[in-house]
């Protein structure tokens, strides 16, 4: 629409002349071309990948992969799936539950091949009688594939770089989690009490350094996976090595208040610690009961931490919520606290 816009300014405004002089006729070409394509969503598509790009910065590095990737890398593990549930397990198959086949069988069998891909993304998602929701569909597929998630984590950073390449992006900003474990039970073993969030610190500051360390080491292998999956370095370097990236770490919100804490005060110190790490964000569904639960408490976490952690961004999730989800009062002020109690700002 800007070539389109500047084509005009040239023809019909007697101010513009100065534009109209620096228009050149690759410009003009490019102009013609976007206009003809308009109607022509494939064409449009491809014209459109060509197109130099600046930054992604909202991507969920799990949730960037191709359901055939995952599958790919369950059959290389000798992984099993449950063509029942739609799963990737975190084992091979036994041969004695029904519905269970390898991995590596699907491309035997594209019917199952394809109720796998179906599973594990949104493609051709329509609602049936046992999986109406859109929503839910969505929200599910990540338990579905997280089996394979982790020991894959360079892969998928190799995929997700790559493919920001094709798409002429420079910059990816990537949403993960490394050391969730470690966080998740230094959160169960510390509960917090009510709100005294500068006891908890102390409850948590001996285990802090160890707790850091291990979301470094893990971060540190899935870079150097990724630079060996893409050959960076290498005359047969790929494309994607050439994107930069960086990082938030994510928080999980749907875990009691003393493990949301935990992550969050592990977070903010992997910020402040590591030039990787650029912010703080929380995920998981905004209407998950304990997500609205403890919203409020959520975002007094972040604004006590803040209070310590004064250089540290934060992007939120906030307001994915609809009338059909929540009741109404739930509805009233999710944003508007993320931006004035959390203070979200890049």
């Amino acid at each position: 629409m800007l070539f389109r816009s500047v084509l005009l300014a040239c023809a019909v405004l007697p101010f513009s002349a100065n534009i109209c002089l620096a228009q050149t006729t690759d410009e003009q070409k490019t102009a013609h071309i976007f206009t003809a394509l308009q109607s022509d969503p494939a064409r449009l598509a491809l014209f459109m990948r060509q197109f130099p790009k600046g930054a992604d910065l909202h991507n969920h590095m799990v949730g960037a992969i191709y359901a055939e990737s995952y599958l790919k890398w369950a059959a290389q593990d000798g992984a099993c799936v449950a063509l029942d549930h739609g799963q990737i397990l975190s084992h091979g198959c036994t041969g004695h539950t029904k519905g269970e086949v390898p991995a590596a069988a699907l491309s035997a069998d594209p019917d199952a091949e394809n109720s796998m891909i179906d599973a594990l993304s949104m493609r051709d998602f329509v609602p049936t009688a046992n999986d109406r929701s859109g929503h839910d569909h969505f929200f599910i597929t990540f338990s579905r594939f997280f089996p394979i998630t982790q020991k894959h984590a360079g892969d998928s950073l190799a995929e997700v770089k790559d493919r920001a390449a094709q798409d002429h992006v420079q910059y990816v900003e990537l949403m993960i989690s490394p050391g969730l474990g470690g966080l998740i039970s230094a959160g169960m073993t510390h509960p917090l009490k009510g709100e005294d969030y500068a006891q908890a610190e102390q409850a948590l500051k001996p285990l802090l350094p160890k707790l850091v360390a291990d979301v470094r080491h893990e971060t540190d292998d899935m870079e150097r996976q990724a630079q060996q999956v893409l050959q960076c370095g290498t005359p047969q370097a790929h494309p994607g090595c050439g994107v930069k990236v960086r990082y938030l770490y994510q928080t999980l919100r749907t875990f009691q208040p003393s493990v949301v804490f935990a992550q969050l005060y592990a977070g903010y110190e992997v910020v402040r610690t590591d030039a990787r790490f650029v912010g703080v964000n929380i995920v998981a569904p905004e209407d998950n009961v304990i997500a609205m639960r403890d919203y409020d408490q959520h975002m007094r976490m972040f604004q006590a931490l803040n209070a310590q952690y004064p250089d540290v961004k934060l992007s939120l999730h906030a307001g994915e919520l609809t009338p059909g989800l929540v009741p109404p009062e739930g509805l009233t002020h999710h944003i508007r606290s993320a931006v004035e109690i959390a203070n979200a700002r890049r």
